[in-house]
């Protein structure tokens, strides 16, 4: 959609569109449509789930270690599909041992991850250690690499917060979708942080 309007533009406008997209434009697309638009850079914005989490920092780096593929930015990572198998197996683990396991029974089992108990993240290293406390009756609080995983009983819904994405370059001319520092906190409901678009120490 970018890219299009920006070939439409009148090249003499005085004014040009600010962009504003959901979730990253990091893995190709963004080099092309800069190096076609350079000053998109400063108007384009997008919106995701923290990047810079423990968790998707771990997954990140087991992903691009695994993957045989050109390595992607945090901002690319496919955490939500990984979060959801590991939901699943713990809410299995978790669920009723005398009741059928279907929908009522998982649900049940994903009661007991949204804590209170002890923090464990999605992923191999914490899968044996979560076990074990599900298996000893104890709650424990899972951590996904995309979203906190924490679950409005209620409704259904997972409680997750979000970050303003910002455009800005590194030193060998490569662009980068990165973490502006405005983010929207889900549980005070509302924005807080200043926006600042600077490459992480290990992009400068």
């Amino acid at each position: 959609i970018v890219a299009p309007m920006e070939d439409r533009c009148d090249e003499r406008a005085k004014s040009r569109p600010l962009y504003f997209v959901t979730g990253s434009l990091e893995a190709g697309a963004l080099s092309d449509l800069l190096r076609r638009h350079p000053t998109v850079a400063d108007r384009l914005l997008g919106m995701t789930t923290p990047a810079n989490t423990p968790e998707n920092l771990a997954f990140t780096a087991s992903y691009n270690a695994s993957s045989g593929e050109p390595p992607l930015a945090v901002t690319e990572s496919p955490g939500a599909p990984y979060d959801s198998l590991y939901l699943v197996a713990y809410a299995i683990a978790a669920s009723p041992a005398d009741a059928p396991l279907g929908g009522r029974a998982l649900a049940k089992g994903i009661a007991r991850l949204i804590g209170p108990g002890e923090a464990v993240p999605v992923g191999p290293t914490g899968l044996l250690r979560g076990l074990a406390e599900l298996a000893s009756g104890r709650d424990v609080d899972l951590r996904g690499a995309y979203s906190t995983l924490d679950f409005d009983l209620r409704t259904g819904e997972a409680r997750a917060d979000y970050v303003v994405l910002c455009t800005t370059v590194d030193r060998e001319g490569k662009p980068h979708f990165v973490e502006s520092g405005v983010r929207f906190d889900s549980a005070k409901d509302r924005v807080t942080g200043a926006f600042s678009c600077e490459l992480p120490v290990g992009l400068r």
